[in-house]
């Protein structure tokens, strides 16, 4: 019989998301995983000042208190939106962990961060963003347009020994200001597919993120009739990379959940 590792959730959520996520999961009941959940609402209060221009708001500086958040028996963490599609077992992201050097604590790559939780306890890290946000806000009008990215963008900018570069393949953005030519990527969902795109030595994509404010769920279900994309290996413009996302995102939805357990 194969080894099953289990996977730990850390689930950060509003009261709705809570009941909604607490019945899917047990009527969903699957094997070798670990729920945990946390309210939003009880570190709102210690957000709330900073502000944003992003649609996410303040909620966003809440990523930035996960070693708070976290009990400390948690000492690394992979943080990802809840706007992503694996391409690729996660097991092969939490890899990455291990070529960190002692002084990298986080790899940032936009919605995806690995964080070495005791490292950055170590840091005082409550400090260091909130000073770097504070410096920010002074400089742009108490406002961030990205919030809790721009604060650990210039963290890093200020401490490049913290930063981890992470290979762009793991954080494929599909926002309309994303550069498809910045991390040239194939997604094949068939084996002739895949076949074709290691023989035109394109890389596979192991993570899409549909970083945009209109998401796939909002249309589902109604029917996506976008004509799909051919698997034959060609490098995906942005466009593509959007079809496909919306192509998985429906066959996943449309997948009785029995077929998870």
């Amino acid at each position: 019989m194969p080894y099953r590792r289990t996977i730990t959730l850390h689930l950060l959520v509003d009261l709705d998301a809570h009941q909604f996520l607490y019945t899917e999961f047990a009527q969903w009941q699957p094997q070798d995983m670990a729920i945990h959940f946390y309210s939003i609402e009880l570190y709102m209060a210690q957000v709330q000042k900073f502000a944003s221009s992003h649609y996410s708001g303040s909620r966003s500086y809440i990523k930035l208190l996960l070693p708070q958040i976290l009990p400390p028996s948690v000492d690394k963490v992979i943080m990802l939106d809840a706007d992503m599609l694996l391409a690729k077992s996660v097991y092969s992201l939490w890899g990455l962990f291990d070529q960190f050097n002692d002084s990298q604590g986080f790899g940032y790559n936009a919605g995806l961060i690995l964080l070495d939780l005791n490292k950055l306890r170590t840091l005082n890290w409550r400090r260091i963003w909130e000073d770097v946000y504070t410096e920010l806000a002074d400089a742009l009008g108490g406002i961030l347009p990205t919030a809790e990215q721009d604060v650990l963008n210039r963290i890093v900018h200020l401490n490049p020994k913290y930063l981890f570069d992470m290979p762009c393949t793991w954080n494929v953005q599909l926002a309309s200001f994303s550069l498809a030519h910045r991390c040239p990527i194939v997604w094949s969902f068939t084996e002739e597919g895949r076949q074709l795109a290691n023989a035109s030595g394109v890389r596979e994509t192991e993570l899409m993120h549909f970083n945009a404010q209109f998401k796939p769920e909002f249309s589902y279900p109604k029917p996506w009739r976008t004509p799909k994309v051919v698997d034959d290996g060609h490098v995906l413009t942005g466009i593509e990379r959007a079809r496909k996302y919306f192509e998985f995102y429906y066959l996943l939805r449309d997948t009785d959940i029995s077929c998870f357990r």
